[in-house]
């Protein structure tokens, strides 16, 4: 969820945005435009003239024949795409306008520009820059210059100015074909190509009225331009009162080309309150391709840094169990510090729904809430569940299982951070284990999650302690899949000490562990758990390596409630073990060059030497009537490279290792040496075990006397005719070679990049004492600076096999052994094949059962003003997945239609479609960052 971050503010990104509530949107481009053409009249008042004063609010102008003046400047070096104008060749201070609005076509701009336009833009607002000493100055510090082609005094009170006049104060800059001062009237009238430039911003008109006493001014039939937003509008009249509020009269404003703007906003009055930050608009029209697709009689919008309620765009998709799906959120600003987003929603075959979500920051606190909720659920209409009853398979109620039931969803996570303590609430509850799955229209990633977490965690941090208290429990949302134990709580309280190269560890917790299933499992254990584990190391570092000796001990203690305990069972088993531990590395290195290239290689051999006394943990096992085992938040870890060099071969802490044994590993770097990436790190690594390991989670083999006899008689299992047999003998084979193996797996990782685009990839497991692959990952990654990224990846993991007896894959044989290895190939691409259009598409294939996990395939069209992506997506519904794993046969795939439409300056659909393609293709979210405006 959110990040943490300062107080809120509009430029946060994360923030919704109502279509008319950016700060770079047409309310600022109306402040900008007003203040800066109002400025002129409050600048007069106190800035000196080049032939005229202000005295009292009031303009004394002295016409001479050969009036005192200052000397007229020099015109500014003209600067656009890498050329500049000739110093000195214009009698005034000013700037070469290439087009009316400054804008100008991609072909003429420099290439270090074309590198700055955002994806299928085919040109800029390229504002022209001077470079005569006074263009950086604030003109409330800066000489106003004036200049004209002739001055005529009229009377005794006014004075006017003929051809091209130009008004030159710091940084602000104002021409027009005329001007007239009236002294009596306090009033000022420019008429004729009316052009004012201040940095970023150009505003053009017919005519402008100010009136030097009240600050008020008029710009008549404007344009204006802010160029680093490339954002460009109209206006009848623009009016600074005397109130210092702004208005305009039949205002538009666009992000796109100026010839043909694609999109346009209008609006018929707009009014903004410099004071309170917040602008009203009448009569808003927005129009795509001139045809008229929103209005709204009214509408309040933040200018400047504030936010302001608003509506923002719909979303918009189409799948197979609910149909149409709309939502249309409201944003709600409420205060500085938070926030809400209600989303009406309507999906077609479900009903009506609303979503909500609300923010709070505070000084200590960082809170996020979603509270979703759908009134009596119409079923949906799923055409493969109803396929599936029209061949008996389910039924009526199991196609529909939710119909007239409220389905809802709460989450809530929040960070706390004081000056020593902190906090952390991370909270998802659903109505029913189907929620995600039919309601958010998630990713395969979020279709695959089985738990939903429910912590809440407070701590506080001590000089050399850290001490915290944590509640966590989750629901289980895939059918058939045993929900893991409840902490209520855990307290830990962890120290640590440095004493120069010397430092300890000092691990103490306690655990309650509860379950749900208590009273109808009765091979379910419940109980308390206490642990200790503390560390005295010695950290000594050189050059050319490294040595890290450590000593210590662990300890296990338990209180066990007595339910569902066997007859004579100690309820209060314990284990306490010493340790120690010996890790090295040395470092070589050496120069070399391939291909005109200087590279360093390095070899990087580590030796770690661990030994751990053995515990007796036999009172950990066998303890209910069923044979369970104390195992309340532990299992085998895999074996990968940085697993080698653990101190356990358990995850989590209900066992202590008894150990002897030595791990190997060696790792060779090629490291580019001018810009230090790294071509290719290659690592190879093995443990070597000098005793058999007595410890396991379960204790079947107990105390190791027949281990030789047994592993004779499993390996000849694995030839027997009775798959169920050999399926078990595999088991228990695999669980015995981790005790009594000579070595562990190999492990292999290799890794690096061949350029700043491409990155690669392996990590191989093998597994020695029979020669097989246990699992491994490849992958590709290509992301240039043209927006281009595609993936490659290959994945697996040997798993047992599955019997099917009753013909389950419907291939007309029963009894026979299904592959159930995670076998799977995944490719996925945002590539552009023009400026402005990109190919989107992803395949994920299950190897091991021949089918599609995920499919999408789409286009991205980006121009300057709007971006468009459709994507059709077919991806795996683990409905009726009673296990959870994809070799069920009755799995069956989802489809659907994704629309988001940006129109840029305004907002986005974003939300749905864009979090598919986050999760769906690595380097999406980076392109984004990049690229995506």
């Amino acid at each position: 969820m959110a990040k943490s971050r300062q107080p809120f503010s509009a430029s946060d990104k994360r923030f919704a945005t109502p279509v008319l509530g950016h700060k770079s949107a047409l309310a600022v481009a109306i402040a900008l435009i007003s203040s800066g053409a109002a400025h002129w009249a409050a600048a007069q008042e106190d800035s000196p003239l080049w032939d005229c004063q202000a005295i009292d609010g009031n303009w004394a102008c002295e016409a001479k024949p050969n009036p005192e003046s200052y000397q007229r400047p020099q015109r500014s070096n003209v600067f656009l795409g890498g050329s500049k104008g000739p110093a000195g060749s214009a009698d005034a201070t000013s700037v070469r306008s290439y087009h009316p609005l400054d804008w100008v076509n991609q072909e003429q701009l420099s290439e270090e520009q074309r590198q700055k336009l955002s994806p299928g833009c085919c040109g800029a607002f390229v504002e022209p820059m001077r470079e005569d000493e006074e263009a950086q100055l604030d003109p409330d510090n800066a000489p106003l210059r004036l200049s004209a082609d002739s001055t005529e005094a009229m009377q005794e009170t006014s004075a006017t100015l003929e051809g091209d006049v130009k008004m030159i104060q710091g940084y602000r800059q104002l021409e027009a074909d005329r001007a007239m001062v009236d002294r009596g009237t306090s009033t000022a009238e420019l008429d004729g190509n009316i052009r004012l430039r201040e940095p970023g911003v150009l505003i053009k008109g017919d005519a402008m009225d100010m009136d030097m006493d009240t600050g008020e001014a008029k710009v008549h039939n404007a344009q204006y331009v802010l160029h680093q937003q490339g954002i460009h509008g109209s206006a009848g009249q623009i009016s600074r009162l005397q109130d210092k509020t702004l208005e305009m009269t039949e205002a538009s404003y666009s992000q796109c080309e100026p010839e043909d703007p694609s999109w346009l906003l209008q609006g018929a009055r707009v009014h903004i309150d410099p004071k309170t930050e917040v602008g009203t608009a009448r009569d808003i029209v927005l129009r795509v391709k001139g045809v008229p697709v929103f209005y709204t009689p009214y509408l309040q919008f933040p200018v400047g840094d504030k936010r302001k309620s608003g509506l923002l765009f719909p979303s918009i998709s189409s799948g197979d169990s609910g149909g149409i799906d709309l939502a249309v959120p409201y944003y709600l600003n409420l205060a500085p510090n938070y926030d809400m987003t209600l989303t009406p929603r309507y999906i077609n075959d479900r009903g009506f729904m609303l979503e909500t979500e609300l923010r709070h920051l505070n000084q200590y606190f960082e809170t996020e809430a979603d509270i979703a909720y759908l009134a009596k659920d119409e079923g949906g209409n799923d055409r493969d569940n109803q396929r599936l009853v029209n061949e008996g398979i389910i039924s009526e109620g199991q196609a529909s299982p939710y119909l007239d039931e409220d389905r809802w969803l709460v989450g809530v996570e929040q960070k706390g951070r004081g000056q020593s303590w902190y906090s952390r609430i991370d909270y998802t509850q659903v109505s029913d284990r189907d929620y995600l799955r039919d309601l958010d229209t998630a990713s395969l990633s979020l279709n695959s999650v089985s738990d939903l977490r429910q912590l809440a965690l407070a701590g506080y941090r001590l000089d050399n302690w850290d001490v915290s208290v944590k509640a966590e429990k989750f629901q289980t949302i895939v059918n058939g899949l045993e929900s893991p134990y409840k902490q209520l709580p855990t307290i830990r309280a962890i120290g640590n000490y440095q004493w120069g190269d010397f430092s300890a560890e000092l691990l103490n917790e306690y655990s309650r562990f509860d379950h749900s299933d208590k009273d109808r499992n009765n091979n379910r254990i419940i109980g308390d758990r206490a642990r200790l584990d503390y560390r005295l190391s010695w950290d000594q570092q050189w050059a050319w390596g490294y040595i890290r000796p450590m000593i210590g001990a662990r300890a296990l203690s338990y209180q066990l409630d007595d339910i569902n305990l066997k007859d004579g069972i100690n309820e209060s088993p314990n284990a306490a073990a010493a340790m120690a531990g010996f890790d090295s590395t040395i470092y070589f290195e050496r120069q070399g060059n391939l291909f005109g290239k200087n590279y360093k290689q390095t070899f990087e051999p580590r030796l770690f030497y661990f030994y751990s006394d053995h515990a007796d943990q036999d009172e950990f096992y066998n303890l209910t009537l069923g044979g369970a085992d104390i195992d309340f938040d532990t299992s085998d870890a895999t074996v990968g490279y940085s697993q080698l060099f653990r101190t356990s071969r358990f995850v989590g802490a209900d066992r202590i290792d008894d150990a002897n044994q030595l791990s190997l590993g060696l790792t060779s770097r090629f490291i580019n040496q001018r810009s230090g990436e790294e071509w290719l790190r290659i690592s190879l690594g093995q443990i070597f075990y000098f005793e058999d390991r007595l410890v396991s989670l379960n204790g079947e083999f107990g105390d190791l006397s027949n281990s030789e006899e047994l592993r004779q008689q499993l390996t000849a299992q694995l030839s027997s005719s009775n798959i169920a047999e050999r399926i078990s003998a595999r088991r228990q084979l695999d669980r015995l070679e981790r005790q009594i193996g000579d070595q562990s797996e190999y492990a292999f990782l290799l890794s690096g990049s061949l350029s700043q685009t491409l990155r690669y990839g392996l990590d191989l497991t093998w597994r020695q004492y029979d020669d097989r692959l246990e699992r491994g990952n490849a992958y590709i990654r290509y992301m240039d600076d043209e927006a281009r990224v595609f993936n490659l990846s290959y994945r697996y993991d040997r798993n047992y096999g599955q019997l099917d007896s009753n013909d389950f894959n419907n291939n007309g044989i029963s009894n026979e052994l299904l592959d159930n290895d995670i076998e799977q190939a995944d490719v996925s691409f945002i590539w552009p094949v023009s400026d402005s259009w990109s190919l989107i598409g992803r395949g994920n294939y299950d190897v091991t059962n021949s089918r599609e996990l995920e499919t999408l395939a789409g286009f991205e069209y980006n121009s300057c003003c709007y971006r468009i992506r459709l994507v059709g997506r077919r991806w795996i519904d683990n409905f009726l997945a009673t296990q959870g794993t994809l070799v069920d046969q009755q799995v069956q795939e989802d489809s659907g239609i994704f629309f988001e439409i940006q129109l840029k300056g305004l907002g986005g659909t974003g939300k749905r479609l864009s979090s598919i393609l986050k999760d769906a293709i690595y380097g999406y979210q980076q392109r984004e960052e990049m690229f995506g405006n």
